[in-house]
């Protein structure tokens, strides 16, 4: 259930942005440029690899919008440079970025990652399920439905190769930017 309301959730910010082509050129901060990611992870397989992109402005999901039955804000996003993804939501909570956690029951109290990365030729998909974030920029759009963000992460994921049943334990750290979306 939680899922489908998360699902539902990006699908109403999507909408209600998509339409707002109109007030690009009012954002505070970080209008524009082009957004990024960075993140390093260890576990079964993967020793200390590092991935990092440059993804250009138009090409990201990224909104703002209140979280139904709770104080808090949440900024969610997708980056891909086309090998690897990064996306999920950061939550906010008065000024503080939530921890990471892996959001398994019916309340969002956490904020969540999943990654998606190619290594030596085999896909693997990790999830959040504990960790710290911090916030070196968090800006809300004019409009309110959009944020430009800087935050840094590390924590605990869990997964492994695509297709296994065995989810095992990931050590991830890393940054994700994004500014404001420019036409």
């Amino acid at each position: 259930m939680k899922k489908l309301e998360f699902i539902f959730i990006c699908l109403f910010a999507i909408a209600i942005t998509a339409c707002s082509s109109d007030d690009n050129g009012d954002q505070p901060g970080q209008t524009g440029g082009d957004h990024s990611y960075t993140f390093t992870i260890t576990g079964p397989g993967v020793n200390g690899e590092t991935f990092t992109a440059t993804v250009p402005n138009q090409e990201i999901y990224n909104f703002y919008t209140p979280i139904p039955n709770s104080s808090y804000m949440g900024a969610y996003f997708s980056l891909s440079n086309g090998t690897e993804t990064i996306a999920g939501n950061f939550l906010k909570d008065n000024n503080n970025i939530r921890p990471l956690g892996d959001n398994s029951g019916n309340n969002i109290e956490d904020s969540q990652l999943n990654i998606i990365f190619s290594h030596q030729g085999q896909v693997y998909t990790l999830e959040s399920i504990s960790g710290n974030c911090s916030s070196e920029r968090f800006e809300v759009g004019t409009e309110g439905s959009t944020a430009s963000f800087k935050i840094s992460f590390t924590g605990v994921f869990t997964g492994g190769i695509t297709g296994t049943n065995d989810p095992e334990e990931y050590q991830v750290t890393g940054t994700v930017d994004t500014k404001f979306y420019q036409d």
